[in-house]
């Protein structure tokens, strides 16, 4: 998985949780891990980025505590699954 984030694609997605982590808290909603995403041109549902969430075992209620590390694993695993 660790491919499909090179060093350029690691520091865009850790300044774009950093932008979404407002109270400096380490952590996001399931809402700002599916808006991010979607920002990028990224086709998700809601849904799908939940499922990937709960892949990543985060168990916190709702989903909403995602961690950079838990949000970096989602990102991986979703340019994984969607390699060309």
């Amino acid at each position: 998985m660790a491919e499909y984030l090179n060093d350029q694609k690691f520091k865009e997605f850790t300044e774009l949780f950093s932008t979404f982590d407002y109270y400096s808290k380490g952590h996001i909603s399931a809402a700002s891990v599916h808006s991010i995403l979607s920002s990028m041109q990224l086709k998700i549902s809601y849904e799908d980025a939940i499922q990937l969430i709960k892949e990543t075992g985060n168990k916190s209620e709702n989903y909403d505590k995602v961690s950079l590390s838990e949000f970096l694993a989602i990102v991986s695993m979703y340019l994984s699954l969607n390699a060309v």
